[in-house]
C-alpha cells in the first residue's frame, strides 16, 4: 500500500497531515508534481508541465489498494478504476457511488464557463483549520480501512 499525492494543487497543511499519518501508519508516500512546483524529497517524482502529466504518472505507477490524494475528479475516477482509493485534500472520499455525479457536475460547470463570458463559478474558499481536521479525520479513517483490508 502506498499513498500517491497529486502535489500540484495539494495545500501545504494537507501535505503535512499526509506525511504525519503515513509515518504513524508505516505507509510510503510518493508526491508527484510538475517541475514548476518546488517539491523535493527522496520519494518525489517530478514530471513535465504538460496537461495531466502528474495524473498519468500516478495512474501508470499505482497498484490495487493504493490511495491517491487529489482534487482532480478525473484522476480520482482513474484511481477507483484501478481498484485504488481516492480522497481530496478537503476530506471528501471519492467512491464508485459519487464519482459519476462529480464528473457530471465538472462537465456542466466547464460548459457554463465556456458558454458565457460573464459566467463565474466561485473557486474554493480559503483553507481553514476545520478543513485540515476534516481531511485528517477522513485520511485516518481510510488508512485504517485499507490496513484492515490487507
Amino acid at each position: 500500500m502506498r499513498i500517491w499525492v497529486d502535489a500540484d494543487a495539494c495545500p501545504r497543511g494537507a501535505l503535512a497531515i499526509i506525511k504525519e499519518q503515513a509515518m504513524l501508519h508505516g505507509i510510503e508516500i510518493t508526491t508527484v508534481s510538475n517541475y514548476n512546483h518546488d517539491l523535493q524529497g527522496s520519494n518525489h517524482l517530478t514530471v513535465d508541465a504538460s496537461a495531466q502529466a502528474a495524473d498519468m504518472a500516478i495512474v501508470s505507477r499505482m497498484i490495487k489498494g493504493d490511495l491517491v490524494i487529489t482534487q482532480d475528479y478525473g484522476l480520482a475516477a482513474l484511481a477507483l478504476a484501478r481498484q485504488g482509493m481516492a480522497i481530496s485534500p478537503m476530506g471528501q472520499e471519492f467512491t464508485p457511488q459519487n464519482i459519476d455525479h462529480l464528473l457530471t457536475m465538472r462537465a456542466i460547470n466547464a460548459k457554463v464557463r465556456r458558454s458565457s463570458k460573464h459566467a463565474k463559478i466561485r473557486g474554493p474558499s480559503a483553507r481553514t483549520r476545520e478543513d485540515d481536521l476534516n481531511f485528517q479525520h477522513t485520511l485516518i479513517e481510510v488508512l485504517l480501512r485499507m490496513k484492515s483490508a490487507d
